[in-house]
């Protein structure tokens, strides 16, 4: 399988005989830039498939991108999963990754969780990892966390309809009707 190279700054600036500085104004809406060129610039964005490259930009931020991660604590599934996280947290430190860890406790523990998440948000991190233990009460603090800016996404366990930005982990509901064609 053929691997597709990311779009560069570079490329949409040689592919419109214009200067890296030029593109980057545009993007991001700064410095001495016509509107007309700025909109050229931002059609061929979308034309190419361009999204900025998360890493380069926390580098060049001069401040480390903060994530809290905030999930049960209390068997083994969990604590290899905090393992498994804090060695990949790890391995991005050269990157000006932050992660600061948060467990509520057991699993039945939901409304600290939910103490949590919303003491989390309060200290304006740029992103929020979470496993909601219960999608119902963790809806209303995803969506508080989303409005004011923070970047939020479920992890292992879902919950859909919030204002969470993605969910990643598996399909229990489509994981069963696999299991039940076999």
């Amino acid at each position: 399988m053929k691997e597709t190279r990311r779009v560069t700054l570079k490329d949409i600036a040689r592919q419109m005989d214009v200067s890296i500085g030029t593109v980057d104004r545009a993007i991001h809406d700064r410095g001495r830039i016509s509107p007309e060129t700025r909109a050229m610039v931002l059609d061929k964005l979308k034309e190419l498939g361009y999204t900025p490259n998360t890493l380069a930009r926390a580098l060049g931020r001069g401040r480390p991108t903060r994530v809290v991660f905030l999930s049960p604590d209390g068997n083994g599934f969990w604590r290899d999963m905090i393992h498994g996280a804090r060695q990949a947290a790890s391995s991005l430190v050269d990157y000006n990754l932050q992660v600061d860890f948060l467990t509520a406790g057991p699993e039945e523990n939901v409304l600290e969780e939910v103490r949590l998440l919303e003491q989390a948000a309060g200290t304006r991190p740029d992103g929020i990892l979470v496993v909601p233990l219960n999608a119902c009460l963790m809806q209303a603090p995803i969506d508080r966390a989303a409005l004011s800016g923070i970047r939020v996404a479920t992890v292992n366990r879902d919950a859909p309809g919030s204002g969470r930005l993605y969910y990643y982990g598996e399909n229990p509901y489509a994981a069963g009707l696999a299991i039940g064609a076999i």
